[in-house]
């Protein structure tokens, strides 16, 4: 019975130390998840130099320079300006999240229509939405190339619906995927004089890639296709004249031939 006073002695020790280690102990501090706005449009990627050229991200025009110039020049690199302040065309047609999905595919998961131009009407004036023009990448390289393909020329076509590349076989249909029959932007070739050609036959000439001018193209197939036809780059179409009435993509023979097409002389 003499042991219990030596126990308790030793128990209230033991707890001592416990409480002046804790005493010691900083307290854990207590951590809390950020998380975004959800209103807030999704931040593009920081381009930045990786080993490899080929990847999503990188800078293309650092080393595809003269490409890169060409491009600049055509519809392809339009500016919001240019696309969303025709006076023509909002006139007639209302301004729709569909003109971000052509003219700046990467943009049509973060932006509505509203975000870039307002008002949203047919009467305007209509006024860039300044805060986020800079955002607006139009047409760019990524659009049409998919930077970790192994396609020839890695073609593929950026699907702004579904934010991901769908595989194409030849240009005509990756060109087709914006340019659609039956749209007022089509650029379909059947049962045309040009029906079968690629897109790339004209508009991609070696040395002149991505100048979308296909006037240099021309001189590949004329008048070598027939020697006694007249001067096509002369005749009445959208290659001579833009406000010409004969699209050079829909032309056909009855177009000039409107009696009837001659008997090719031998």
């Amino acid at each position: 019975m003499k042991r219990w006073p030596v126990l308790l002695i030793m128990l209230a020790a033991v707890a001592l130390g416990l409480a002046a280690c804790s005493a010691l102990t900083p307290a854990a501090t207590p951590t809390a998840t950020i998380i975004p706005p959800t209103d807030t449009p999704t931040a593009i990627p920081t381009i930045t130099s990786t080993p490899n050229p080929h990847v999503a991200g990188a800078d293309c025009k650092s080393c595809h320079t003269a490409e890169h110039q060409r491009w600049s020049t055509t519809l392809h690199a339009a500016s919001p300006a240019d696309v969303l302040l025709n006076q023509e065309h909002d006139t007639a047609e209302l301004l729709t999240d569909e003109c971000i999905g052509c003219h700046a595919p990467f943009q049509a998961i973060q932006f509505h229509i509203g975000d870039f131009v307002q008002p949203i009407d047919q009467t305007g004036p209509w006024m860039l939405v300044d805060a986020n023009v800079s955002q607006w990448q139009a047409i760019k390289c990524e659009v049409c190339h998919d930077p970790t393909s192994s396609a020839p020329n890695k073609l593929a076509f950026f699907d702004p619906a579904t934010q991901s590349y769908a595989a194409v076989r030849d240009t005509t249909e990756l060109c087709e995927k914006c340019h659609q029959a039956g749209t007022d932007d089509s650029r379909d070739l059947k049962g045309s004089v040009h029906e079968g050609v690629q897109c790339a036959s004209c508009h991609f000439v070696m040395g002149t890639e991505m100048s979308l001018d296909p006037h240099q193209a021309c001189a590949n197939c004329h008048p070598a296709a027939n020697p006694n036809h007249p001067d096509v780059t002369q005749l009445d179409t959208t290659y001579l004249n833009p406000e010409s009435q004969n699209n050079i993509h829909f032309v056909t023979c009855a177009t000039c031939h409107t009696q009837g097409t001659p008997t090719p002389k031998p």
